[in-house]
């Protein structure tokens, strides 16, 4: 996924990158999860929330 504008991938792209590289484990404490990619959880999870019809966040982050 790529951001039309600037050609860069998005940060939602980014997001599922970091979750397959650490296994689709992804902590607030990490150096990976920045402000952007936090913004970035909560707009995949609410795509995948109205899309599959789901009560609970799928993509839940540890503490």
């Amino acid at each position: 996924m790529k951001d039309q504008r600037s050609g860069k991938r998005t940060n939602q792209w980014t997001l599922l990158l970091v979750l397959a590289k650490t296994g689709g484990s992804l902590s607030w404490k990490d150096s990976d999860a920045d402000d952007k990619l936090k913004k970035a959880e909560a707009g995949i999870s609410k795509q995948a929330q109205t899309i599959l019809g789901l009560s609970e966040d799928p993509l839940p982050w540890s503490l």
